[in-house]
């Protein structure tokens, strides 16, 4: 089993890069959040149309049938 590797402390300039890093991280994650909540809504959207468009279908059906 190998020993453990020391590693030497981080230097405050890449502490901070590592932050600035990690911020940026964040609003990524954060936009993906946001661009899945509005996929969602779209696709519910998409649905209703769908929906609308079939029902739209169905009724022109049944009155050409009774004409």
């Amino acid at each position: 089993m190998s020993p453990a590797k020391k590693t030497k402390p981080l230097t405050k300039d890449e502490i901070f890069k590592q932050q600035e890093i990690a911020d940026i991280y964040k609003r990524i994650y954060k936009e993906l959040e946001l661009l899945e909540i509005e996929g969602k809504e779209l696709k519910n959207k998409v649905r209703e149309i769908v929906d609308k468009v079939k029902t739209k279908n169905i009724l022109e059906d049944i009155i050409n049938k009774h004409q």
